[in-house]
C-alpha cells in the first residue's frame, strides 16, 4: 500500500513536535475574537490531539475523539475559510490544522478510524474536502485554479487547506473496510468523489496531463488505492465499482485518454 506523501509528516513525530503544533494552534485560536468563550476548552482540545499525535500508544483514541468533536465546528466552516486563506486569517488557519491532526490520528490507525467514523466525522472530513477541492475551481486566479489538475498541492498559501482535506479524506478511506462500507452506504463514491472529479475537470481537454500530487491527481490515487484494497470479487469490491460507474468512470477515463 502506498503511503501518501503527507504521510511523511508523521515520520520521527516528537513530543517537542506535537507540543509546537499544539502552541501554533492554540495562537491561532486566540486570535479569534468570536471563539473567546470557547477558547479555554479549545486550547486543552488541541493539547489532547496533540500529545496522542506524538504518543498514540500512551493516548486513549475515544478521549482524543472527544477533543475532535470539540473542534468539528471549524471544519465545517471550512468553506468560509477557503474565502479567507487568501489573508491567512485565524479561521482558515485553524481549519487547516484541524484536517491536518485529524488525519494524523487516522493515518494507519484501524482504532482510531473506527472510532472517528462511530463519531460521524467521516462526514465532516468529506464536507471540508468537497468545499475546499471546489474552492480551487471556483477562483479566478489562474495560479489557484493550476492546483487543481496541473500543479502539486503546496502545505502553505492559498492550497493548504486542500491539501489537509484530501490527506485527510486519504487517511480514513485507505485500509479500513469499514469506513470503506459507510462511504457506499453514504453515496460517496456514487457522488461526491465523481462529482467532485468532474468539477476539477471540467475545463480540461481530454487527455490533458493530470499532475500526480495536484488536488485530482490525489484524488484519483485514494480511489485507486481503494479499489486494490476491494478485489472485484469480493462483494464490497462489487459495491464500489458499481457505485463509481456511472459518473466516476467516465470522467476519470476522459482524464485517463480512455474511452
Amino acid at each position: 500500500m502506498p503511503i501518501d506523501e503527507d504521510a511523511l509528516e508523521l515520520e520521527g513525530l516528537e513530543h517537542d513536535d506535537a507540543v509546537a503544533a499544539a502552541a501554533e494552534l492554540i495562537g491561532q485560536l486566540s486570535e479569534m475574537e468570536a471563539m473567546a468563550e470557547r477558547a479555554e476548552l479549545l486550547r486543552g482540545n488541541a493539547a489532547r490531539v496533540a500529545a496522542y499525535c506524538a504518543d498514540p500508544d500512551a493516548g486513549d483514541v475515544a478521549d482524543v475523539l472527544d477533543a475532535l468533536e470539540a473542534l468539528e465546528d471549524l471544519a465545517h466552516h471550512v468553506d468560509n475559510a477557503w474565502a479567507a486563506s487568501h489573508d491567512a486569517t485565524p479561521l482558515a488557519r485553524v481549519a487547516t490544522r484541524s484536517l491536518w491532526l485529524l488525519g494524523t490520528m487516522m493515518q494507519n490507525n484501524e482504532a482510531a478510524q473506527h472510532a472517528a467514523l462511530n463519531a460521524s466525522l467521516f462526514e465532516v472530513v468529506v464536507d471540508a474536502f468537497a468545499h475546499a477541492a471546489t474552492g480551487l475551481v471556483t477562483s479566478n486566479d489562474p495560479e489557484i485554479l493550476a492546483f487543481a489538475t496541473s500543479v502539486p498541492l503546496a502545505g502553505s498559501g492559498p492550497s493548504a487547506l486542500a491539501k489537509k482535506a484530501v490527506y485527510a479524506l486519504g487517511a480514513m478511506l485507505r485500509s479500513s473496510l469499514a469506513v470503506q462500507q459507510h462511504a457506499i452506504d453514504s453515496g460517496t463514491f456514487a457522488t461526491v468523489l465523481p462529482n467532485v472529479v468532474t468539477v476539477l475537470a471540467r475545463d480540461l481537454p481530454p487527455c490533458a496531463p493530470i499532475e500526480p500530487k495536484s488536488m485530482a491527481g490525489k484524488l484519483i490515487a485514494i480511489v485507486d488505492d481503494v479499489l486494490s484494497e476491494n478485489p472485484s470479487e469480493t462483494s464490497q469490491g462489487v459495491a464500489i465499482r458499481a457505485a463509481l460507474a456511472p459518473s466516476w468512470n467516465p470522467a476519470v477515463a476522459r482524464l485517463r485518454c480512455k474511452s
